[in-house]
């Protein structure tokens, strides 16, 4: 008897999840652990140079792009915003977006990785970390998102 012929492929499909949104004094919760993760760093860096003073604005430029991860792309169609990211290396489960006036915060695990929280509950290892100040007030009650195949796509109404 003849193999049987598939018609879709054997490879597993991700299925689209839904992040969480954050928004008020959970947003500023968000982007106060990514501060802290900046900051942390910033010190690191200050130690490690033996602790030379001068360069504070050197250390914390270079641990702010260390933490902080480029990649969300800002797209304006009439009233709304699309804010789109490729997350190659995130699990789609336990995605945060922190939503402020003017300012997008996401948070997304690494795949493969658990968050393994500090004594004090506010720092995360293996937490990928994004940032966009927008030009435009946006209305967050009127956001969604998606995570499907490594993609985080946001939409967002611009506010009157």
């Amino acid at each position: 008897m003849p193999a049987t012929k598939r018609a879709f492929s054997l490879q597993p499909v991700m299925l689209s999840t839904t992040p969480q949104f954050l928004v008020g004094a959970q947003a500023e919760a968000l982007e106060q652990r990514i501060y802290g993760r900046i900051r942390d760093r910033a010190y690191e860096l200050f130690e490690q140079s033996d602790r030379a003073p001068g360069n504070e604005d050197a250390n914390w430029s270079q641990a702010e792009s260390e933490v902080l991860r480029a990649g969300l792309q800002v797209r304006e169609s009439g009233t709304w915003l699309t804010v789109n990211a490729v997350l190659a290396d995130a699990s789609g489960e336990d995605i945060q977006i922190g939503l402020k006036p003017n300012r997008v915060l996401v948070s997304a695990p690494v795949a493969g990785c658990e968050r393994n929280s500090s004594s004090d509950g506010t720092n995360y290892e293996d937490e990928i970390f994004l940032a966009v100040n927008l030009q435009v007030e946006i209305d967050l009650a009127s956001a969604a998102a998606s995570f499907r195949d490594h993609r985080l796509r946001i939409m967002i109404k611009k506010h009157r």
